[in-house]
């Protein structure tokens, strides 16, 4: 992610509850813990995150879970 600027020289995490759609394209990401500065920067970051789709009983499923975001 891109920082903000205020933030840059802070160790910090933004933990966030993401939706995975079946394609394995991130859907929603809403930042739900650190510095609400970075909020934005971390939404912009995981929108653009693809994952391997996750399969249930061998099909795509739409999934919801929480990632972590640093900026060591």
């Amino acid at each position: 992610p891109e920082w903000p600027t205020a933030l840059q020289h802070q160790h910090f995490v933004v933990t966030a509850l993401i939706v995975i759609g079946k394609d394995g394209l991130v859907i929603s990401a809403q930042p739900i813990s650190g510095p609400s500065g970075a909020y934005k920067a971390a939404e912009k970051a995981l929108l653009k995150w693809v994952f391997q789709p996750y399969l249930v009983l061998g099909e795509p499923a739409e999934v919801e879970t929480k990632v972590s975001l640093s900026n060591n």
